[in-house]
């Protein structure tokens, strides 16, 4: 092999990695402005929870994920729910974020909004399968939509079907008072035992003991 030959190989192999040099660098700024502006956008995500206070309560949540806020959040189903009963006239189409959007949700940020009561219609509402979308834009001027699927069996035989915690405590609270109420008027009495338990239990005893005889006495 001459010399001009090794020249021209060289050549094209330093041509080539050149190429491919240039073209690496190209892809990383190209990954790295793209990964810029993934962290700059917004990233709104839709789900469905059980409220805190009573688990029977459903409560839509709209959070944003993203590192920017998201502007003009719009929201639609493909199948509207009641809220409460079947005569009432309160869906989550007509409330809400779904009937008035929602004009800014900063980043790392959420809003609640409820969804529906399963106490009533339970059988029929655990069947359902629901598509939410949601428009929003950044602050860019980019339009972007995401759907979302909610599905209400996850929920089956999780439910409660007693009160509210909040209730039962505040029933328990006036039960408090009430009784209090009554020992401070007199109308109840504390019995106050200052006996040891073996006091007690002989005593116990002593009684049960005197009302046999009684009871012996009163056959004869």
């Amino acid at each position: 092999m001459d010399q001009n030959t090794l020249i021209a190989i060289s050549t094209a192999v330093w041509a080539a990695s050149t190429c491919i040099y240039t073209w690496f660098t190209w892809w990383l700024i190209w990954e790295s402005r793209k990964m810029r502006k993934l962290q700059e956008m917004p990233q709104v995500d839709i789900f469905i929870q059980p409220a805190e206070d009573w688990w029977n309560k459903i409560q839509l949540i709209i959070r944003n994920n993203g590192n920017s806020g998201a502007r003009n959040i719009r929201l639609s189903i493909d199948e509207d729910i009641n809220m409460f009963g079947k005569d009432s006239d309160r869906t989550v189409w007509n409330t809400g974020y779904f009937k008035n959007g929602n004009s800014f949700l900063a980043p790392q940020t959420q809003r609640e909004t409820l969804f529906t009561y399963m106490t009533e219609n339970y059988q029929e509402k655990i069947k359902r399968k629901i598509k939410i979308s949601a428009t929003y834009e950044t602050f860019q001027g980019e339009t972007i939509t995401s759907d979302f699927n909610i599905d209400l069996s996850e929920f089956e035989n999780t439910l409660l079907a007693s009160e509210p915690p909040a209730w039962q405590i505040a029933k328990s609270l006036k039960k408090i008072e009430w009784d209090i109420a009554h020992i401070a008027s007199g109308w109840s009495k504390i019995h106050v035992i200052t006996q040891t338990k073996k006091e007690k239990r002989e005593e116990d005893e002593e009684h049960y003991h005197q009302y046999q005889e009684a009871q012996e006495k009163t056959e004869k």
